[in-house]
């Protein structure tokens, strides 16, 4: 008998304490509970800021594979407009001009006295006409920003003084840039004409020239877009 009154006050000494517990239960519970929930949202959000920066690292790694797709062609481009743009040395066949001009008392042969910087033009121009792929006055590559004109007595290719006698090289076919040339009227002018300013005018067809290339233009007043 005192067993069991010892036995059912243990149990009832129990539960007393089981339902003083249970508020605190609760609470330990509702506060886990709110930090999991807490948790979550901290690594939902953490994932979807990682999302966001791989969506930026990869939309950076576009740009720079398009940034370099469109320097590799550029650099083609370059390369490619390099040889007719003539800022590309070249070599090949075609046909060398030499001109030289009248003396005057006293100064020495090649002088190239007479001769003016509309002649030599006029040949270049017979030879871009004729189909010349590029052109040099005595090695200074002509593109298309060169200007033949003269300062004082001394004729500039660009900026540049050449002095006779003057070897204009033009790359190409060599048959037909000849041709061309000596049924051109500008060559029967300067050859043949009684006031020619010219003494000599030779035309030769060597098998390989080479040609220098010219020095990059300087843009001042354009800008890249995009």
């Amino acid at each position: 008998m005192a067993t069991l009154l010892l036995l059912a006050g243990v149990v009832t000494l129990g539960v007393r304490r089981g339902v003083a517990e249970a508020p605190a239960r609760q609470r330990l519970e509702q506060a886990l509970r709110a930090q999991v929930q807490a948790r979550s949202a901290e690594l939902t959000l953490t994932r979807e800021r990682v999302g966001a920066l791989d969506r930026q690292v990869a939309a950076g790694r576009s740009r720079q594979r398009r940034a370099a797709e469109r320097q590799a062609r550029s650099a083609a481009d370059v390369a490619a407009l390099g040889p007719p743009g003539g800022w590309a040395a070249v070599r090949g066949p075609g046909v060398r001009i030499t001109l030289s001009g009248r003396l005057p008392d006293g100064v020495g042969v090649g002088a190239g006295v007479g001769i003016t910087d509309h002649d030599v033009a006029d040949l270049v121009n017979v030879l871009w006409i004729a189909g010349a792929e590029a052109i040099s006055v005595n090695q200074v590559r002509l593109t298309t920003l060169s200007a033949i004109r003269a300062a004082a007595n001394v004729i500039l290719v660009g900026l540049l003084p050449v002095t006779a006698p003057y070897v204009i090289e033009a790359l190409g076919d060599a048959g037909e840039l000849g041709t061309r040339l000596e049924r051109s009227a500008v060559v029967d002018r300067l050859r043949n004409q009684p006031d020619s300013p010219a003494t000599a005018l030779t035309v030769t067809r060597p098998a390989t020239m080479t040609l220098p290339a010219a020095p990059l233009p300087v843009l001042r007043n354009v800008r890249r877009t995009g």
